[in-house]
């Protein structure tokens, strides 16, 4: 579906659930977070297309929406080892319009 066929009366999606800031460490830049698809898509007819994984200091990711189990997975990149950082994921629906971060 694109912008121009979505329901006048759409609206934007949940944001994504069970958000796992760092699962695991997999190398000194580099950390895996987890989240799960939002139950609100944003109307009938309407899917969820990508994410956007966002990580402090301003570097982003995007993932599919190509999981028929409805968890994700990001390996994400870090500027420093053993730092804290936090990490937001948006949906973006097949409407184009983005959900609130979930952080």
């Amino acid at each position: 579906m694109d912008e121009a066929s979505c329901p006048i009366a759409t609206d934007p999606p949940g944001p994504p659930e069970s958000l796992s800031q760092v699962v695991s460490a997999n190398t000194e830049t580099s950390a895996v977070v987890q989240w799960r698809s939002p139950a609100m898509t944003g109307g009938t007819g309407v899917t969820i297309s990508e994410y956007r994984v966002t990580v402090e200091g301003g570097m982003t990711q995007t993932v599919s929406h190509d999981d028929s189990e409805g968890v994700f997975t990001a390996t994400i990149t870090v500027p420093e080892y053993n730092t804290s950082y936090s990490v937001s994921v948006t949906a973006i629906n097949s409407c184009g319009l983005s959900s609130q971060p979930a952080t």
